[in-house]
């Protein structure tokens, strides 16, 4: 999609993950994300497991950094 969009990556990058992407969608693909797209947000989440949801944002000199829930959740 980066050539639809005059080269722009995406600002924000949700993966829908399974049993079978997982390894890949938090280790590969993020590291991808990170360090070529530099996309500022990235999430991860498996649609049979409500707890999964994991996120992180792009801190430019220490890379991404990991979202924590605040008190509301």
């Amino acid at each position: 999609m980066v050539w639809d969009e005059a080269g722009r990556y995406p600002d924000v990058i949700v993966e829908l993950m399974s049993e079978s992407t997982a390894t890949i969608d938090t280790t590969t693909k993020k590291d991808l994300y990170e360090r070529t797209f530099r996309t500022p947000d990235y999430f991860v989440y498996d649609p049979f497991d409500p707890n999964s949801l994991q996120g992180w944002h792009l801190d430019l000199s220490l890379g991404y950094q990991p979202l924590e829930p605040n008190e509301q959740g």
